[in-house]
């Protein structure tokens, strides 16, 4: 990277909003399929964009036996990045791969502070495909399997006997969903 670019880079008005108090989890939209190009260029421009992937197995589509495991994100189109809501939003909308801001209401929609961080501890265990037969644990990519949220994608946060709390973007919004367990699906693509 040439000097001045590092210099534009540095200089980008946000990059500073990182070590603020204030700073919230911003959810933006990204172009279909364009999550990880999202990311490294609000990373270039030095902001700490969050991504939160899964793992799942696919095979070859021609040789079956040959498998591979792959990341995925787990909200399909969305990216979280922190923002201060005093600094600008242009940096951040018009960074390539971004294709708009969550708006909720009157303005740019953040997410739970503690909900990105429960997503943020248990990226861990999303990091190997969930086995066959295996009990749900914090931390598991998952899809809601009946009602209206069918084929809703999500992440398991809490397990209390039967009910389950995941991590669900609904309504312009990352929120915690309360579900009985049998409505839960692996993720598989």
């Amino acid at each position: 990277m040439s000097e001045t670019a590092l210099a534009m880079v540095q200089t980008t008005p946000g990059a500073s909003a990182l070590v603020q108090q204030d700073q919230r989890w911003a959810v933006l939209v990204t172009y279909p399929q364009a999550e990880e190009w999202a990311q490294a260029n609000l990373a270039l421009r030095g902001y700490k964009p969050y991504l939160p992937l899964y793992a799942v197995r696919v095979r070859h589509p021609r040789l079956r036996w040959l498998g591979q495991i792959l990341h995925r994100p787990l909200f399909p189109g969305y990216i979280f990045c922190p923002h201060n809501p005093a600094d600008p939003w242009r940096p951040i909308r018009y960074c390539p791969g971004i294709r708009a801001n969550l708006l909720g209401g009157v303005g740019v929609q953040y997410a739970r502070a503690a909900d990105v961080e429960a997503l943020q501890a248990t990226e861990p265990f999303r990091r190997s495909p969930l086995p066959p037969g295996a009990e749900w644990a914090p931390g598991d990519a998952c899809s809601l399997a009946a009602g209206v949220f069918k084929g809703q994608p999500a992440a398991v946060t809490a397990i209390e006997d039967e009910i389950a709390e995941v991590s669900v973007i609904m309504l312009g919004e990352l929120r915690s969903v309360r579900v009985p367990v049998d409505c839960l699906i692996p993720r598989d693509s």
